[in-house]
């Protein structure tokens, strides 16, 4: 298992780089089981193709780069008050999860879709600064993705799509070993439809400020609540959207009234299986 682990970092890590070197790192999933292995080719399926849920049947080991969910129905859906299906991965982090205890459970889910802003050219940039919005519960159903680049604000977003989960992805390192935290994107959202800074919004802000944590480049809000600064859970109205970086925040707190900062704390780590480290 660690031989199969180390000789897939090792093929992956040469092309990372390349990757990286371009300003991309891109999203990935390999399935092992006793005998061979299987790149998962498309980031997205509607209906789970027939050479995967073969090798889930008998798969030990998931090694990925992003967040992957599957999903007991097809068209990425799952029925309420069921079982929301299986999550590989938590962040944009190269990690290998055994997979075994499934007992093969994981073969009869009947779609799967790499989480984040999927290009049409079926790319996933993890480096991309963006907010992927979903009509359902724990990213299901249909997406809708902003970037930084997207015109701002984004208002009456509920008119286009109700949100009751999101992901937020976003490079914030020019160089990995030198942070740039004033690049780290910030995405507001508003419980107006017209993104009014007087109304109530809540920044998340891909930035963890304590040097002794892991930082992140990932977010993933699987339903729309959170703990509000007088400790309240509350619920969180997507009903508008801006995009700043840190920088600006800094030079102007009155954007951000409220804030979730993106830590080792909050990102809670959602993977539906234990990680072989």
């Amino acid at each position: 298992m660690h031989l199969l682990k180390l000789l897939w970092l090792t093929i992956f890590t040469l092309y990372g780089t390349i990757a990286l070197a371009e300003g991309e790192k891109l999203a990935g999933l390999v399935i092992y089981n006793a005998t061979h292995s299987l790149s998962v080719v498309n980031l997205e399926e509607a209906e789970t193709n027939r050479e995967l849920v073969d090798i889930l049947k008998t798969a030990n080991m998931a090694c990925s780069v992003g967040i992957w969910r599957f999903y007991p129905r097809p068209n990425f859906s799952y029925d309420l008050g069921t079982f929301p299906g299986y999550q590989i991965g938590f962040d944009e982090n190269y990690r290998c999860f055994n997979i075994a205890p499934t007992n093969g459970d994981i073969a009869n889910m009947l779609s799967y879709r790499s989480l984040g802003p999927i290009s049409t050219d079926n790319r996933l940039d993890l480096d991309q600064q963006s907010i992927t919005l979903y009509s359902g519960k724990y990213t299901s159903g249909q997406r809708l993705t902003f970037t930084s680049s997207s015109q701002y604000p984004i208002i009456n977003i509920t008119s286009t799509i109700r949100a009751q989960s999101f992901v937020i992805t976003g490079q914030h390192d020019a160089n990995p070993t030198t942070p740039e935290d004033s690049r780290a994107p910030v995405f507001n959202i508003f419980w107006d439809l017209n993104a009014s800074v007087d109304g109530r919004s809540l920044c998340v802000q891909l930035i963890n400020l304590n040097p002794q944590e892991e930082r992140f480049k990932m977010h993933i809000q699987n339903e729309m609540e959170y703990i509000d600064k007088d400790g309240i859970t509350t619920q969180i109205q997507f009903n508008a959207l801006r995009y700043y970086t840190y920088q600006v925040v800094l030079a102007n707190p009155r954007l951000c009234a409220e804030r979730f900062d993106v830590t080792a704390s909050t990102i809670t780590k959602l993977s539906s299986f234990t990680e072989i480290l």
